[in-house]
């Protein structure tokens, strides 16, 4: 069946089917509008009544238990042993169909599944159980907005698709994106305004999804240090991205910082304070005249940090690499209410590695995310769609360690470039795909990993039978071929079309015969008329393909980013071709 993520328990009578009535009853412990909205999506005769705690269900039919008077959590299957989140059932038989939950959210996600049947099967339902719950209990997605990013009602749209696929946790990484008030200088002039950015956190709420900020307060601090006022609070004057911890207006300056985020994020229930890559920690006079190492200084600073994010009810995570060299008498020192967020991306001994660090940190008696990424700089700065063979290895070590250590949550980070300043990845709609297989392992660890491709195809782009895409490619193969399931997308054509206009364009320029890189010959050998006939024909051939794609993908840009980043983005894949561009004619006498 076309279901992700698969369901852990599920039998089915496919001979057998139910046709859904328009009409049915909702039954919750009290109103939640949530519930309402999902469950008319379903079916548009929905009345609503009350029930005892602990009972959600929808149910439509005649059957011994769909009587609003027989409504009990007595009625679940014994719910199985160890923790087990978000649980639901679901019973399709000849007289009804019933959804039911312990929970509100596990509620919404057995409705989100009986969309996902409607997709296949309109309201003609094959008899069957499911009987599902998540493996993991947060499995966050992550909007890094610091270059570039999709329209805030792009962003918005894509809060309800990832609760479609169980996502409940949203990492938003905002930098000066932000409605800034109090720090006024910060805001960015395509930033999000205060409702855009109320809407988007009401999207979230309403897909039952916790929006996690991610405030960096160390290091990667560009956009703020870069200010004159704040210039002196630098580690180093020659270093934009991190502050001294010692400088007395420093952690005043964080707490401004904090205090405008909570204020902007008051349902958030966690606070990330980043922490990653203080490359030059202890390196100012004041710093080693401290006689701390790096990673005193770091523990000191970051507990004062997280004790205001505490203050200001917040849960403070932090990601784990300026720990990796403490001691455990250093590690001893952390505040035990911070969350250490592991992230490994790469490597053949990864998981030999996130164990050791999880068993670290855990030993120091501090809670422990999981961090794999899909989209990351895997050695290409200007990739135009994630690395797959490298993300898909990523995942799947990730997998294994959770499966193992139980972790608290899997944060899929997606950035949008190796740093603030860095060359903009492809875009955020490239990594639907990975994020939603990822999100599956993390709900799932034993879901049929062979057949998500034909899933993601059915529920993604509404390819019902896409077994003649599926049957000869692997995995890792649906960034190979958008011009294959491109004309028969039903839906998020966009995506398909963007993948398409970047796999032209990667053709003349990365596995094709660019031009730029054999223009050393004609430089060396300006007489050769073989030479430079054979480097005429390749220029003719880039140039003139390139001059196709560069208005195409812009017309696909304007359907996804805000106007002020088109044409940066634009730039970032075009100007160095432009450059060889210029070069090759002098070269070549065009």
């Amino acid at each position: 069946m076309n279901l992700i993520p698969e369901p852990q328990e599920l039998t089915v009578q496919p001979d057998k089917h139910y046709t859904l009535p328009q009409e049915a009853t909702l039954c919750m412990p009290g109103h939640d509008s949530r519930l309402v909205k999902g469950g008319a999506a379903l079916f548009a005769g929905l009345t609503s009544q009350a029930a005892s705690e602990g009972t959600y269900a929808l149910f439509c039919g005649c059957g011994p238990f769909c009587r609003p008077e027989s409504l009990s959590s007595d009625w679940f299957h014994e719910v199985p042993s160890g923790e087990q989140y978000d649980y639901y059932e679901i019973s399709v038989t000849e007289q009804y169909c019933l959804v039911h939950s312990p929970t509100a959210a596990g509620l919404f996600y057995g409705i989100q599944t009986m969309k996902q049947l409607l997709e296949s099967y309109g309201r003609e339902i094959p008899l069957l159980q499911i009987r599902d719950w998540a493996f993991t209990p947060l499995r966050i997605d992550h909007y890094d907005l610091r270059t570039i990013h999709p329209t805030c009602q792009h962003l918005i749209e894509y809060i309800r698709v990832m609760a479609s696929f169980k996502i409940n946790g949203l990492l938003i990484e905002y930098e000066d994106k932000l409605p800034f008030t109090d720090l006024k200088m910060l805001r960015h002039p395509h930033g999000l305004t205060g409702a855009e950015l109320q809407e988007l956190l009401e999207a979230a709420h309403e897909n039952f999804i916790d929006v996690i900020p991610l405030q960096q307060t160390y290091g990667h601090l560009e956009y703020v240090l870069k200010h004159p006022e704040f210039i002196g609070l630098r580690e180093q004057p020659n270093h934009v991205a991190e502050l001294c911890p010692l400088k007395e207006q420093s952690l005043s300056l964080i707490r401004r910082l904090l205090k405008e985020i909570s204020d902007l994020h008051p349902h958030s229930r966690y606070l990330h304070l980043g922490g990653d890559e203080v490359r030059n920690i202890g390196t100012c006079a004041r710093c080693r005249s401290s006689g701390k190492s790096g990673s005193a200084l770091f523990i000191s600073f970051m507990n004062q940090v997280a004790a205001y994010a505490v203050a200001l009810g917040k849960q403070p995570i932090i990601w784990h690499d300026m720990l990796k060299e403490a001691t455990e008498e250093e590690l001893a020192l952390l505040d035990k209410r911070i969350i250490v967020a592991v992230w490994l991306y790469s490597g053949r001994n990864l998981k030999k590695r996130a164990v050791s660090l999880v068993e670290k940190f855990r030993r120091a008696g501090l809670a422990v995310l999981g961090a794999p990424s899909v989209r990351c700089w895997d050695d290409s700065a200007a990739q135009n769609h994630p690395v797959a063979p490298r993300r898909l290895f990523n995942l799947a070590n990730w997998k294994e360690v959770n499966k193992e250590y139980r972790l608290g949550g899997l944060i899929f980070t997606n950035w949008s470039a190796s740093f603030a300043l860095g060359n903009p990845y492809g875009l955020l709609e490239t990594t639907r795909y990975l994020t939603f297989y990822g999100c599956e392992q993390a709900w799932n660890p034993n879901a049929a990993q062979n057949s998500y491709p034909r899933r993601f195809f059915a529920l993604y782009h509404g390819i019902g039978d896409a077994d003649f895409l599926t049957e000869h490619f692997t995995l890792e193969d649906y960034y190979l071929i958008p011009h294959l399931y491109l004309p028969l997308c039903r839906k998020n054509d966009i995506t398909a079309r963007l993948l398409d206009i970047m796999q032209q364009y990667d053709e003349v320029l990365v596995t094709g015969l660019p031009v730029q890189d054999m223009l050393f010959r004609a430089d060396m050998c300006p007489e050769n008329e073989e030479i430079i006939t054979f480097l005429k024909e390749n220029y003719h051939q880039n140039y003139d393909a390139l001059d196709r794609i560069k208005p195409a993908m812009e017309e696909i840009l304007a359907e996804l980013l805000p106007p002020a980043f088109i044409p940066l983005y634009l730039h970032s894949r075009f100007y160095l071709p432009e450059l060889y561009r210029r070069e090759a004619g002098r070269l070549l006498g065009l």
